[in-house]
C-alpha cells in the first residue's frame, strides 16, 4: 500500500513538473513539490483512517493495474505470433520465388523439347560401355554416332 501511494506520489509530481516547469523558478518548484507532499500525506491519513473514498480509489487503481498487466500480456503474445507469423510468410515467399524459377525452367526445357519433336529432330543416342571382360582392362567409352 505505501508503494502504491509512493508511486502516486511520483506520478503527481512528474506531472506537476512536467507541466509547469518550463518557466518556473526553484522557489516555485519547490513550493508545488510541498504542496504535493502535503496532498499525498493527507491522502495518506484518510487511507489510513479508513475513509471509504480513498480505499474506493484504492481499488480501483489496484483493478486498473491488473488490467494493464493483463493487457500488456496480451500485447506481447500478440507482437510474438506477429513476429513468428511475418517470419513464416517471408519463408513461404522464398519458397514461392524458388518454385516459380524452377517452373520457369522446366517450361524452356518443355518448350525446346516440342520444338525438336516438330523439328523432327533425332535424339542423339549413346552406344552403351563396353567392359574388357576378365582380363582387368578398364573400361572403354564408345563415342556416340551421328
Amino acid at each position: 500500500m505505501r508503494v502504491f501511494v509512493m508511486s502516486l506520489a511520483l506520478l503527481v509530481s512528474a506531472l506537476v513538473f512536467s507541466t509547469s516547469a518550463i518557466a518556473q523558478s526553484k522557489k516555485e518548484l519547490a513550493a508545488q513539490n510541498a504542496e504535493v507532499v502535503s496532498r499525498l500525506e493527507r491522502l495518506e491519513n484518510r487511507l489510513l483512517t479508513g475513509d471509504p473514498a480513498a480505499e474506493a480509489l484504492i481499488a480501483r487503481m489496484d483493478t486498473i493495474e491488473t488490467a494493464n498487466r493483463n493487457l500488456t500480456g496480451e500485447v506481447e503474445r500478440l507482437r510474438f505470433e506477429r513476429d513468428n507469423l511475418r517470419a513464416e510468410v517471408q519463408a513461404l515467399a522464398a519458397d514461392i520465388r524458388r518454385l516459380e524459377e524452377q517452373a520457369t525452367k522446366f517450361n524452356i526445357h518443355l518448350d525446346a523439347v516440342e520444338l525438336v519433336a516438330k523439328q523432327g529432330g533425332a535424339v542423339r543416342s549413346y552406344a552403351p560401355r563396353t567392359y574388357g571382360g576378365d582380363t582387368g582392362q578398364s573400361p572403354t567409352y564408345v563415342a556416340p554416332s551421328q
